[in-house]
């Protein structure tokens, strides 16, 4: 059971980052200015 949540998260988690890579990468190349998230 554990392993069933840690790896939802995981995935989850590497999913977010994936579509926030390429928001960023869309977003600068649109607007030209890097917007750098705390």
């Amino acid at each position: 059971m554990f392993l069933i949540v840690f790896f939802l998260i995981l995935f989850s988690f590497l999913l977010f980052l994936y579509y926030l890579i390429r928001y960023e990468n869309f977003h600068t190349q649109v607007h030209k200015v890097p917007i750098k998230m705390t």
